[in-house]
């Protein structure tokens, strides 16, 4: 049997292509193939429960893979277009808004790609193997194949020869970002005290001898919060259950300590404590993760904060003020803004975030149109973007897609809804 081969997709016809299909059903396709590196059965019976924006993951049998800024994006978009709505499944059809069948999706993403001079030989299937050859070039084979679900002998023996071979395996490494759903599922498996240690210095951002020092009288039951030295912290369900496990194991005569070890119930020592979050971490496949990591949720609550804040003295703020004001990246940013918008404090309408209950919501915006109109009879573009209290350039960029999709009608400046639009009742 000969060598593999791989046809590669060219890159920028690939950017030029996503371009063009940023709200379209080509275009989440492609970008679950391309982004996400999944197959065609997997894209089939992906659902919207599978996906979670708030920990930036998307879900599948067997693995969880990290959603990409451009993929979610685009699923976002869809979101508000009500596509979540009129089926269970991501991949739904424009124009029937029905979930595609296996051979549709097929025939959709070839038709996109042979738009595309460069990308006419480029089938679904080699933009999957492209992914996972991207992948390989960054980071290392048991990180690539827990996210792509080939094993790894598979990745070694077929993928990893002609992944960027000037690209050394030295520098290839696991990214250092923590999963909440991954990590909080790591907690619960350990159980007290290596799992309850590690969702304490999770939420909480506790160094290792705050850990330790750590005593039963700084829980409140009650309350359901934890006090500490200046402050007070709620307690979520995960780490109620996990304290509860704790509490229910410890010996009458125990310590006051929170973290005991598990047969000489003794409190821990720093460095044992060290050792045993860090074996807890290996265990669950997490070895690339650290306990500095673990990045504290003050520090996000803090973050998030400061966006509140100016997003109410400005009226809005964006990504670029947003790294501005807090000095971070902006995959870090987009993060808090996204984390800020699925919290409902937010609300995204294209590069701009609003205070929640300053303008009208994306997935309110066409009824509440629509109903001015059938009481006016028309309207200026200023007039609807004063309704939906936005800037009229936003206005027109959300009126354009009305019209596009057949929502409402337009002639110059002014706009209607159409004769018929019982089908958007």
């Amino acid at each position: 049997m000969g060598k593999k081969t791989f046809h590669r997709p060219d890159g920028g016809a690939m950017r030029r292509l996503l371009g063009r299909n940023v709200d379209t059903c080509a275009g989440v396709i492609l970008r679950l193939a391309w982004n996400m590196g999944l197959s065609l059965d997997e894209m089939h019976g992906l659902r919207w429960n599978d996906i979670s924006f708030e920990t930036g993951t998307l879900r599948l049998p067997g693995r969880s893979v990290p959603l990409d800024e451009d993929t979610a994006g685009c699923l976002k978009f869809r979101q508000t277009r009500q596509f979540h709505r009129v089926s269970e499944y991501v991949v739904v059809s424009d124009r029937r808004r029905a979930h595609m069948h296996r051979v549709y999706i097929s025939r959709t993403a070839q038709a996109a790609l042979d738009t595309e001079e460069a990308l006419k030989d480029v089938t679904l299937k080699d933009l999957r193997e492209d992914f996972v050859l991207r992948q390989l070039a960054l980071y290392d084979s048991a990180w690539v194949a827990r996210i792509s679900g080939l094993t790894l002998a598979t990745l070694n023996s077929t993928y990893l020869p002609f992944a960027a071979p000037e690209a050394s395996a030295a520098v290839r490494k696991r990214p250092t970002r923590v999963e909440t759903a991954e990590l909080e599922a790591l907690a619960c498996t350990a159980g007290a005290p290596a799992g309850l240690a590690i969702w304490l210095a999770w939420k909480l951002g506790l160094e290792l001898e705050e850990l330790a020092a750590l005593e039963w009288r700084q829980v409140d039951w009650v309350e359901s919060v934890i006090r500490l030295p200046g402050r007070q912290a709620p307690m979520d369900d995960t780490m109620r259950a996990l304290l509860r496990q704790a509490y229910d194991r410890r010996s009458p005569d125990a310590p006051p300590q929170i973290l005991l070890s598990r047969n000489a119930q003794t409190p821990f020592d720093v460095s044992y404590l060290s050792r045993v979050v860090r074996m807890a971490l290996i265990r669950g496949g997490m070895e690339h993760v650290k306990l500095r990591d673990l990045k504290r949720e003050e520090q996000r609550s803090e973050g998030g904060q400061a966006i509140l804040e100016h997003a109410a003295r400005a009226g809005h703020i964006n990504r670029n003020e947003a790294m501005a004001l807090l000095h971070e990246g902006k995959t870090a940013v987009y993060r808090r803004l996204r984390r800020l918008t699925e919290q409902g404090k937010l609300v995204r309408i294209g590069a701009e975030y609003y205070p929640a209950g300053a303008v009208v919501p994306p997935e309110e915006q066409y009824a509440v149109i629509r109903a001015y109109l059938e009481r006016e009879g028309g309207a200026y573009r200023q007039d609807l973007a004063a309704l939906l209290r936005i800037a009229p350039q936003q206005c027109g960029w959300i009126l354009q897609t009305m019209v596009q999709d057949g929502r409402l009608c337009r002639e110059k400046q002014w706009y209607t809804l159409p004769a018929q639009e019982t089908i958007y009742r």
